[in-house]
């Protein structure tokens, strides 16, 4: 997974590369010039519960939804009962937060995360792409590690995944470990099989990818595109 460890807004500006630093003021510019944009982040239950079916919706509106990889929360009811009870017991503990770009009264994109142990876990995030050229994603991405830094109480902020957009933030990466623990008996046996089973066949699959990609069919078929335009 991808972090940061949270420094003065300067610091982290310099860090990315030079044509990024670039899209980042580009986006503040135009989104200054769109106007009427604001940045917030709510902490309180009460303000919480009243954003969490705008990001719902929000979500759901983009590549996430019924026209894209269907993974909105929205589109799963016990994904979304999860969710939502994990936000409310969280909240009433001050551990949870959302924080959105709006424009007007309409967000355009938003986040909602967890806090703890000096660290600001990213859970979800979702994005209006009909304002593609403002990026909103850039500006939540940025608002939300400013005012991480300003929390005394926050050291790290977790994007909880190792997406390559994220690379783009000059992040810090951690490896994760999977643990498989099954029940004693023939279930547990049968259920450990096929997960071993499972695995193998996916390594030969990456495998024969590798062994295509590096023939010299592969090297024909992959750069045919490059070449074609030209």
């Amino acid at each position: 997974f991808h972090y940061h460890r949270l420094a003065p807004v300067e610091d982290l500006l310099a860090a990315l590369p030079g044509q990024y630093r670039k899209n980042v003021r580009r986006a503040y510019r135009r989104a200054e010039d769109l106007g009427d944009i604001t940045y917030h982040t709510a902490r309180s239950r009460e303000e919480c519960e009243a954003l969490f079916p705008e990001f719902l919706e929000l979500e759901a509106s983009g590549w996430k939804g019924e026209g894209g990889t269907g993974t909105a929360i929205a589109l799963d009811p016990e994904l979304h009962r999860f969710y939502e009870s994990l936000m409310r017991r969280c909240a009433d503990q001050g551990h949870w937060l959302i924080s959105d770009v709006r424009h007007g009264n309409r967000p355009i994109s938003a986040s909602f995360g967890l806090v703890l142990d000096q660290t600001l876990y990213g859970l979800k995030v979702g994005y209006d792409e009909s304002y593609g050229r403002i990026a909103p994603g850039t500006l939540l991405h940025w608002y939300i590690l400013r005012t991480a830094h300003e929390d005394p109480q926050l050291e790290v902020y977790n994007e909880v995944s190792d997406s390559a957009w994220q690379l783009q933030w000059q992040p810090l990466s951690a490896d994760t470990l999977d643990v498989a623990v099954f029940s004693p008996g023939l279930t547990g046996r049968l259920a450990s099989a096929e997960m071993h089973a499972l695995r193998y066949i996916r390594s030969q699959l990456v495998r024969a990818k590798r062994r295509w990609v590096g023939s010299g069919r592969g090297q024909r078929r992959l750069s045919w595109p490059r070449w074609s335009r030209a």
